[in-house]
């Protein structure tokens, strides 16, 4: 990606609390709507929620997200301090009550993946693709 290519960006911390996956996703809604982004607010706002969860949950640890606005879609960056790895996106079993979010990911998204970060945790990213081609606001 050049520098180009970006249009916007919002970032933020938050510590390893439930209570900041609320707050994540009321900040990437207000910002997705400021910016015009209708058609891609449903299933942003579920994979932030699901990688802030999976920083909470699995991590354990403060994260960063950073959603940024590409001329065709979004890259959502999670940042949290564990080196596990998340699993694959599979079909969770019936009548599982959790298991269902990397699936989520993976099925919404045009690719996601995970690198280590190079500070002792790693870096979660997807990327949401303009589910209109020509739809959304250019700049």
């Amino acid at each position: 990606m050049t520098v180009t290519d970006v249009c916007e960006e919002l970032t933020g911390t938050w510590p390893a609390s439930p209570t900041s996956v609320g707050s994540v996703r009321q900040q990437a809604r207000c910002w997705l709507r400021e910016l015009g982004l209708d058609e891609l607010e449903d299933a942003c706002l579920l994979v932030v929620s699901e990688l802030a969860t999976n920083a909470v949950v699995h991590a354990g640890t403060g994260f960063r997200i950073c959603l940024t606005r590409l001329c065709d879609g979004l890259l959502l960056l999670v940042n949290d301090g564990s080196t596990d790895l998340p699993g694959p996106g599979v079909a969770p079993q019936d009548g599982a009550v959790s298991g269902r979010g990397m699936f989520l990911v993976e099925t919404l998204c045009e690719g996601w993946g995970v690198v280590r970060d190079g500070e002792g945790g790693k870096a979660t990213w997807a990327l949401l693709a303009d589910p209109v081609p020509g739809a959304l606001p250019r700049w």
